[in-house]
């Protein structure tokens, strides 16, 4: 089914007022090539940033309808005021500060906090580089975050974007820098909500130090990584190193460095601090150009090396020691999001990336996928989404709620069969998984739920 044609399919339903982008299958720009072509024959009209309704619906009957998919909860109206009939009657209460801009034939949508505080869209100013986000600068941005539940992640954030528009500036003689990583899927790519702590970058040396003498590349390398600390410390001041980081002296690849931030909103789940993982990358890989926060074109690793990525931890990790490292959920939830447009919206993957498929294919993924069954690790999901400032809701499409461990764990094991990391033997059992219906065997063995029916024995 074409993108076309699931839109079309959602629109066949009379009941049915507004549709977003995320609710259409397909690859983003089919979806909005679709969209396009219906604003194009007058069936639907954008009326907001991600928000198409259908022409002849009134605005009365969209807001209430597309308000529970961004994440906010309608409250009972209040009494009748005059503040109502000012407004037009386009005044909706709503659990969390609201400042998006809906507007439908003239009318705009108005927006109230249970307080009685009226918000209404106006663009968000930033804040100078070199000073943090004033709470009135997060309070603006806080209705883009879907599902996001404190203000202190939403500072946050923000913070994380000055980085990467700091980032984006940096220049270096000796290297290319290119981000990697979930915030990389998230902010450029735009293929899911950010469920990540660090800012994954991968430096990719001149040609000439990357085949020169190891003792010259470790010391470029960690030249391009000490220049791009100072860079970062220099644009943002109010960010203070530590002596956190650490350096990888085994290869001389790696390196990592932690800054902490006083923030103006705290919280006691979101860590006031930034990590930023500098990794040398092998020049063989290709880099993708995406636009940048600035409205340059920025350096970027394809979704579908950095999925590599990802597997590459999960099967290098998991196995056998599976609680040691409880943050690792984070991939599961990339690879888990992903899994639907990971192959329609990058392409097959290079002759390198496919080398590594080869070599990561077998048994050691499906171990990982078994791993992913432990009842620790959905303890740990929940743990990090309190962390993250988000909660898993309901299990359902990921356009209303935040997944479900479980809804997730079948993802990840979708998107290995989609990707050919399952060799032929394992993939019923792979399937079973996928489909919810594997359960594991052995003394600490997860009980079937009543109704369940029961698969094979592992």
């Amino acid at each position: 089914m074409t993108a076309l044609e699931d839109l079309d399919r959602l629109l066949a339903d009379p009941d049915r007022h507004a549709v977003l982008p995320r609710e259409v299958a397909g690859s983003p720009s089919a979806v909005h090539r679709a969209l396009r072509k219906r604003c194009a024959d007058r069936t639907l009209q954008r009326i907001g940033r991600g928000i198409y309704a259908r022409s002849r619906s009134k605005l009365f009957d969209v807001v209430p309808e597309i308000l529970p998919k961004l994440g906010y909860e309608v409250l009972p109206p209040p009494k009748l005021t005059n503040r109502n009939f000012k407004h037009g009657g386009s005044v909706w209460r709503v659990d969390r500060p609201c400042r998006r801009l809906i507007v439908k034939h003239g009318v705009k949508a108005v927006f109230e906090s249970p307080g009685g505080k009226l918000y209404r869209a106006r663009p968000a100013r930033m804040t100078p580089m070199h000073e943090p986000p004033t709470r009135e600068e997060t309070e603006l941005n806080f209705s883009l975050f879907d599902r996001c539940h404190s203000y202190a992640r939403a500072e946050k954030d923000l913070i994380v974007k000055k980085a990467l528009r700091a980032w984006e500036g940096f220049r270096h003689p000796d290297a290319t820098l290119a981000l990697d990583g979930g915030t990389c899927l998230a902010v450029y790519h735009r293929l899911l909500n950010r469920f990540s702590e660090d800012i994954d970058i991968r430096v990719a040396l001149t040609d000439e130090l990357e085949h020169g003498p190891p003792e010259r590349r470790t010391a470029a390398f960690r030249e391009v990584s000490r220049a791009f600390a100072e860079h970062v410390h220099e644009a943002l001041p109010f960010l203070e190193p530590t002596q956190k980081g650490r350096f990888r002296r085994r290869d001389g690849r790696y390196e990592s460095h932690i800054f902490d931030y006083k923030g103006r909103i705290p919280h006691s789940h979101v860590v006031e601090g930034l990590k930023l993982e500098l990794l040398q990358r092998p020049n063989r890989l290709p880099l993708g150009m995406r636009r940048g926060l600035t409205r340059g074109r920025v350096n970027t690793i394809r979704p579908v090396e950095i999925a590599m990525g990802k597997w590459q931890a999960l099967a290098g990790r998991l196995p056998g020691r599976q609680h040691t490292y409880p943050q690792l959920v984070r991939h599961p939830w990339d690879l888990g999001t992903m899994s639907a447009t990971l192959a329609e919206a990058t392409g097959s993957p290079s002759g390198d990336l496919a080398a590594m498929i080869q070599e990561r294919r077998g048994r050691v993924v499906t171990e990982a996928l078994r791993d992913l069954h432990d009842p620790a690790w959905g303890d740990n999901f929940v743990a990090y989404a309190d962390m993250m400032a988000t909660r898993p809701i309901a299990d359902g499409f990921y356009a209303y709620a935040d997944p479900s461990w479980d809804t997730l764990r079948s993802e990840v094991a979708q998107a290995a069969l989609d990707m050919g990391l399952i060799p032929s033997l394992d993939r019923p059992e792979v399937r079973e998984m996928a489909e919810g219906r594997w359960i594991p065997r052995g003394p600490d063995a997860l009980r079937p739920a009543e109704g369940q029916g029961e698969g094979p024995g592992r």
